[in-house]
């Protein structure tokens, strides 16, 4: 009943926009699972694991890898290395690879273990302004303070104001769900400031980004 990637994927293609599918979903698995497990037992395994095959199949095609791809070599890299690790063990292995991947790239790319878990967000308001200042890494691993500002952003506020100037190193996870999180904006705009100084290996135009010259200065 959790809202994994599969049942998300099979919502979609039925047809789901929002994320209450996901929740209604589990809630009637829940119900026959209480209620009706006899009727879950007359459903032959062969017809789950084929609709599971199927659906997992669609989420590794060859459009996903090319996509993967197009937003920066590094994103292939951890795909291939979840789904390759999960394929020769589980699930759970497959994510724990990716994540050890993901950390150990943004080390390579000059980011400081303590960056990556802490908060790299200052903000203030000027008049319908929000301008939130981003300083060193800003990850996913460090994301979930930038979710809770942007999840309550002022009715007064139009605009949010980004500034990227002083960060050492973007990701591409970090810009996506920014980007999520404000088409959820009923009135406000998002502006980026600073992120295209930064230097990145795609012309995706989220692709992870860092600051020149500091794989340079990790090294040293």
């Amino acid at each position: 009943m959790i809202s994994e990637i599969v049942r998300s994927r099979a919502n979609v293609d039925s047809g789901a926009t929002g994320r209450q599918a996901n929740f209604f979903h589990g809630l009637f698995l829940l119900v026959f699972v209480a209620f009706a497990p006899m009727l879950l037992g007359l459903i032959p395994l062969a017809a789950l694991a084929a609709m599971l095959v199927y659906t997992g199949a669609r989420l590794a095609s060859p459009g996903e890898f090319k996509h993967a791809y197009e937003i920066g070599p590094d994103q292939l890299l951890l795909f291939v290395t979840t789904m390759v690790v999960t394929l020769v063990s589980d699930l759970l292995m497959g994510v724990a690879a990716g994540l050890v991947l993901k950390v150990a790239l943004h080390l390579f790319r000059g980011a400081a273990l303590k960056e990556l878990f802490r908060s790299p967000i200052a903000h203030h308001i000027e008049n319908d302004t929000l301008f939130v200042q981003v300083k060193g890494s800003a990850t996913f691993m460090n994301f979930l303070p930038v979710r809770r500002l942007l999840t309550s952003v002022p009715a007064e506020v139009q605009e949010v104001v980004m500034n990227f100037e002083a960060a050492t190193l973007v990701d591409h996870t970090f810009q996506e769900k920014v980007q999520l999180l404000a088409d959820e904006w009923p009135t406000a705009k998002l502006r980026f400031v600073g992120l295209d100084r930064m230097r990145t290996n795609s012309e995706h135009p989220q692709a992870t980004r860092r600051r020149a010259g500091v794989e340079s200065e990790a090294a040293s």
